[in-house]
Protein backbone atom coordinates (compact mmCIF):
# COMPACT_ATOMS: atom_id res chain seq x y z
CA UNK A 1 0.00 0.00 0.00
CA UNK A 2 2.82 2.16 0.78
CA UNK A 3 3.63 3.04 -2.65
CA UNK A 4 0.00 4.43 -3.09
CA UNK A 5 0.30 6.71 -0.32
CA UNK A 6 1.64 9.40 -2.16
CA UNK A 7 2.99 12.28 -0.08
CA UNK A 8 1.44 10.76 3.12
CA UNK A 9 3.90 7.89 2.73
CA UNK A 10 5.80 8.02 6.29
CA UNK A 11 2.81 9.80 8.06
CA UNK A 12 1.06 6.39 7.04
CA UNK A 13 3.23 3.87 8.01
CA UNK A 14 3.55 6.18 11.41
CA UNK A 15 0.07 5.40 11.76
CA UNK A 16 0.37 1.56 10.88
CA UNK A 17 3.12 1.66 13.83
CA UNK A 18 0.64 3.14 15.81
CA UNK A 19 -2.23 1.07 15.51
CA UNK A 20 0.06 -2.19 15.38
CA UNK A 21 1.28 -1.43 19.08
CA UNK A 22 -1.99 -0.90 20.31
CA UNK A 23 -2.89 -4.54 18.75
CA UNK A 24 0.14 -5.84 20.31
CA UNK A 25 -1.39 -4.07 23.32
CA UNK A 26 -4.40 -5.84 23.69
CA UNK A 27 -3.21 -8.96 22.68
CA UNK A 28 -0.77 -9.25 25.30
CA UNK A 29 -3.43 -8.17 28.42
CA UNK A 30 -3.42 -10.26 31.32
CA UNK A 31 -6.90 -11.45 31.29
CA UNK A 32 -9.09 -10.80 34.61
CA UNK A 33 -10.43 -14.17 35.91
CA UNK A 34 -13.47 -12.02 36.69
CA UNK A 35 -14.10 -10.84 34.14
CA UNK A 36 -13.91 -10.79 30.47
CA UNK A 37 -12.68 -7.25 30.02
CA UNK A 38 -9.43 -7.99 28.06
CA UNK A 39 -11.34 -10.34 25.75
CA UNK A 40 -14.35 -7.57 25.18
CA UNK A 41 -10.93 -5.31 24.60
CA UNK A 42 -9.14 -7.67 22.24
CA UNK A 43 -12.44 -7.76 20.02
CA UNK A 44 -12.45 -4.25 19.83
CA UNK A 45 -9.18 -3.34 18.94
CA UNK A 46 -9.27 -6.07 16.35
CA UNK A 47 -12.46 -4.48 14.84
CA UNK A 48 -10.64 -0.75 15.03
CA UNK A 49 -7.54 -2.22 13.09
CA UNK A 50 -9.97 -3.93 10.38
CA UNK A 51 -11.91 -0.61 10.21
CA UNK A 52 -8.64 1.38 9.59
CA UNK A 53 -7.73 -1.41 6.62
CA UNK A 54 -11.15 -1.05 5.63
CA UNK A 55 -10.54 2.81 5.22
CA UNK A 56 -7.07 2.78 4.11
CA UNK A 57 -7.93 0.53 1.01
CA UNK A 58 -10.79 3.15 0.55
CA UNK A 59 -8.25 5.81 0.17
CA UNK A 60 -5.59 4.51 -1.47
CA UNK A 61 -6.11 1.05 -3.47
CA UNK A 62 -10.25 1.48 -4.66
CA UNK A 63 -10.98 4.82 -4.61
CA UNK A 64 -13.96 4.81 -6.72
CA UNK A 65 -16.22 2.62 -8.06
CA UNK A 66 -18.83 -0.02 -6.20
CA UNK A 67 -15.97 -1.71 -3.94
CA UNK A 68 -15.16 1.70 -2.95
CA UNK A 69 -18.95 2.54 -1.76
CA UNK A 70 -18.99 -1.30 0.11
CA UNK A 71 -15.50 -0.51 1.67
CA UNK A 72 -17.49 2.81 2.74
CA UNK A 73 -20.35 1.20 4.31
CA UNK A 74 -18.63 -2.02 5.65
CA UNK A 75 -15.79 0.24 7.60
CA UNK A 76 -18.52 2.37 10.09
CA UNK A 77 -20.11 -1.33 11.82
CA UNK A 78 -16.60 -2.03 11.97
CA UNK A 79 -15.27 1.22 13.80
CA UNK A 80 -18.35 1.66 15.95
CA UNK A 81 -18.46 -1.91 17.38
CA UNK A 82 -15.30 -1.44 17.52
CA UNK A 83 -14.94 2.02 19.63
CA UNK A 84 -18.27 0.45 21.99
CA UNK A 85 -16.36 -2.71 22.81
CA UNK A 86 -13.09 -1.25 23.35
CA UNK A 87 -15.18 1.51 25.99
CA UNK A 88 -16.83 -1.31 27.81
CA UNK A 89 -14.06 -3.52 28.03
CA UNK A 90 -11.88 -1.01 29.77
CA UNK A 91 -14.49 -0.48 31.87
CA UNK A 92 -14.64 -4.05 32.87
CA UNK A 93 -10.65 -3.96 32.73
CA UNK A 94 -9.80 -1.42 34.66
CA UNK A 95 -12.64 -0.79 36.96
CA UNK A 96 -12.03 -2.09 41.00
CA UNK A 97 -13.46 -5.41 41.23
CA UNK A 98 -16.37 -5.27 43.39
CA UNK A 99 -17.23 -2.05 42.77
Amino acid sequence: MAPRTGPLRWPVRGYVIVIGLMGLTSVLLVPHPETAGATYLQIGAALFILSDLLLALRLFVVPTGKTAQKLSIALWPAYWCGQMLILHGSGLYWLPFGA
